[in-house]
């Protein structure tokens, strides 16, 4: 059962759950929504860019530049309570780290889907955080 009361599966598509915990987001700016809403734009200019990075890495095959990039993004959705997302890329990272790009294909494809839902959740909250400010 999520925040709102409603029951949600377990093998829902990623886009039919939160992936950002909207509290413990708040709570670790301190319930500072002005800093929140200035993260997220932040966020907004820096993903498009650490994608790219972490695509090229991939179709280069270079493990090094996967793990730092996959590494970086890791810690960007983190500020956000993104939890699967943050463990998306931290299993591109452990990829990276290991020389071993079997399974990247499938998890960088999950990580595109997660982050086109995260970035429309983060939309709809920094909406949220500035009208309530």
């Amino acid at each position: 059962m999520d925040s709102t009361g409603i029951s949600r599966q377990t093998n829902a598509p990623e886009s039919e759950i939160n992936l950002l915990d909207r509290s413990e987001a708040l709570s670790r700016v301190d319930g500072d929504g002005e800093l929140l809403c200035s993260l997220v734009d932040i966020f907004f200019k820096e993903a498009g860019p650490m994608m790219v990075t972490i695509r090229e890495a991939v179709t280069s095959h270079d493990p090094h530049k996967l793990e730092k990039s996959a590494h970086r993004l890791k810690g960007s959705v983190s500020v956000f309570a993104a939890h699967s997302v943050s463990q998306t890329a931290f299993d591109l990272e452990k990829m990276g780290r290991a020389s071993d790009l079997s399974q990247v294909a499938n998890t960088l494809a999950r990580l595109e889907q997660q982050m086109t839902a995260l970035q429309l959740e983060l939309k709809q909250f920094h909406l949220e955080l500035q009208t309530s400010s």
